[in-house]
């Protein structure tokens, strides 16, 4: 017996403009708002992120020397990570800096927010802890820590 939803392809999932994002979210460098921030009123810029992530991770799977759990796509003849030293060194440097920026947004972000429960991110977070730049692994780490302690005061 298949399941009901057998023969059905996945959605393809929406484009996101990651280095639009990127420019956006670099102007906000340092947490510059006076109050807490409620990640219920953040979800469409945390979904876009999100997006983000996963779209980076899918088309450069080089990003991380250990595959995403579970992988990003059904096709098994595409790597889901790098597989050689220069596999690793093969992505854009400015693929490597939106990522950066959207890590540092997200760690900012979270380290003033309230309601947590609500990010969903948190399995891209874990993927990327085995990035093959430290620093995109460090800030994954970073934000993953911001969800496990209490917001800011402010």
């Amino acid at each position: 017996k298949g399941s009901a939803t057998e023969g059905w392809a996945e959605p393809e999932p929406q484009r996101v403009d990651v280095e639009g994002l990127a420019t956006e979210l670099e102007r906000w460098k340092t947490w510059r708002f006076q109050e807490q921030a409620d990640l219920h009123e953040w979800m469409k810029p945390l979904d876009a992120i999100d997006a983000a992530l996963t779209q980076l991770m899918r088309e450069y799977p080089s990003l991380l020397l250990i595959g995403p759990n579970p992988p990003l796509s059904n096709s098994s003849s595409k790597p889901h990570h790098a597989k050689s030293a220069s596999d690793a060194s093969s992505v854009p440097p400015s693929v490597l800096r939106h990522l950066k920026v959207l890590l540092r947004f997200l760690a900012s972000l979270l380290r003033n927010a309230t309601n947590k429960s609500v990010f969903n991110s948190v399995s891209e977070l874990s993927d990327l802890l085995a990035a093959s730049d430290d620093e995109v692994a460090s800030l994954a780490l970073a934000a993953l820590a911001a969800l496990s302690v209490p917001p800011q005061l402010h």
